[in-house]
């Protein structure tokens, strides 16, 4: 069947035309085309209908504007395709803008005056596309897609799939309620990013299952991730919860779980480690602050280790426990020394200690004997020093430290003290 049925009046104006056919098992296949104009709008719709799988194009105009609506399961647009924005084709711009047509990015107007905002640039060498400028850069008022590459302004969507996303200079990429310090996201073309109380999640994230998650409390990897060439040097690896890296110096870490071999690897030609106070500055702004450190160095099959510390104050360290080694030495240098004076008479005070057994609080029930803080310090008080800890609870507290070999120079004194007295009872004897 096909029909047309044509209506005009003083107010409005259609034609209709229908086809349709139908088998006879049911099938139908149909197409209707209506063009209608009135004193309020005009319309064009084109409608096909293949046994209940339509297809509908409209096109509307009115006082407000027009539009194009399309309804289909699927659009296909061959070539390169460039939509413009109204700004264009209605060649109304905002008032005291100016246009500018011109084949090369415009950096001012005609009239050698600065671009203000609003003024419109009409790029000549593409097939005149629309730009505005915002006051900083030029934005695009077009949209162009050609094949699988979309160029556009901006993009307000809830989600965006897109393989590559390049960021023209001054653009960003951010979230809608994105406002600087505020909950969002804002990515910059120049690599500057800003997220405030976001999640980034892998398309295959799944809570202690699979893929990634960054947020704002840290971040979960639940299978493994590499920064760098894949198996080569320069490698950054994280197995869960394995952590390997590699870097062409030699310098390589690998640390493996408590679940299996516990053990932390560290390779490379020295090892060192620091740490330094940067907030303690002199008058000039000068970092003065401490600096611990422990290093292995080169050496072969004997290598040079070092524990220390450098700056101004006084460095303690401590170790709860047990120390070992084949020989602990201090730098006694008298090139680093200054107010030397002799120590004199020490055998009346080191007869006044009394050596003590006793068993530390904690947990080691190992019997130990030595001598008490408190009872050597008004008679060596440069012997006694102060240590700093934490309590059961938790608090911390100062408690008295006993440098023992302090004391050695004492012990020294009074054996020739000894001596001086055992040599006189054997002048006086005839010994």
């Amino acid at each position: 069947m096909a029909s047309i049925d044509i209506k005009a009046d003083s107010n409005e104006a259609s034609i209709t035309s229908l086809t349709s056919i139908t088998d006879a098992n049911g099938l139908t296949s149909s197409t209707n085309i209506t063009q209608r104009a009135n004193l309020t709008d005009a319309t064009v719709v084109l409608k096909t209908d293949f046994n209940g799988n339509v297809g509908a194009f409209q096109m509307n105009a009115n006082a407000d504007g027009s539009t194009i609506s399309i309804n289909a399961d699927q659009i296909t647009v061959a070539g390169q395709t460039t939509f413009l924005s109204a700004l264009e084709d209605n060649l109304t711009f905002p008032e005291g803008s100016v246009v500018i047509r011109s084949d090369t990015e415009p950096t001012q107007r005609p009239d050698g005056e600065d671009l203000e905002e609003g003024d419109i640039w009409i790029e000549t060498d593409e097939g005149d596309r629309p730009y505005s400028w915002n006051g900083s850069s030029w934005t695009r008022q077009f949209t162009q897609i050609d094949g699988g590459d979309i160029t556009t302004g901006t993009i307000d969507a809830d989600r965006v799939f897109a393989q590559n996303i390049s960021i023209p200079a001054n653009g960003s990429i951010s979230s809608t309620t994105y406002t600087s310090g505020s909950d969002g996201f804002k990515i910059n073309a120049d690599g500057s990013a800003e997220f405030n109380n976001v999640s980034v999640r892998s398309s295959n994230f799944s809570s202690l299952d699979s893929g990634f998650e960054l947020s704002g409390s840290g971040i979960q990897f639940n299978e493994s991730i590499t920064i760098g060439s894949v198996g080569g040097l320069g490698t950054f690896k994280m197995y869960n919860p394995d952590i390997f890296t590699a870097s062409g110096d030699g310098t390589a870490y690998y640390h493996r779980p408590l679940s299996g071999t516990a053990a932390t690897f560290y390779r490379s030609n020295s090892l060192f480690i620091s740490h330094r106070d940067y907030d303690t500055l002199d008058g000039s702004g000068n970092e003065v602050g401490a600096q611990l450190f422990f290093g292995f160095y080169t050496g072969g099959a004997n290598p040079t280790t070092l524990i220390g510390a450098s700056g101004v104050g006084d460095f303690t360290f401590d170790v709860d426990g047990d120390i070992e080694c084949t020989t602990l030495t201090e730098t006694s240098d008298k090139y680093q020394k200054e107010n030397i004076e002799p120590l004199g008479s020490t055998l009346d005070k080191i007869v006044q200690l009394e050596g003590k057994t006793f068993d530390m609080i904690g947990p080691s029930t190992k019997k130990k004997m030595g001598l008490l803080a408190q009872d050597v310090e008004p008679l060596f008080p440069e012997a006694v020093g102060v240590g700093h800890g934490e309590n059961e609870e938790g608090e911390r507290i100062e408690y008295k430290t006993l440098s023992y070999t302090q004391l050695i120079p004492a012990l020294i004194e009074s054996i020739k003290e000894l001596k001086q007295e055992i040599d006189q009872l054997k002048n006086e004897q005839g010994i």
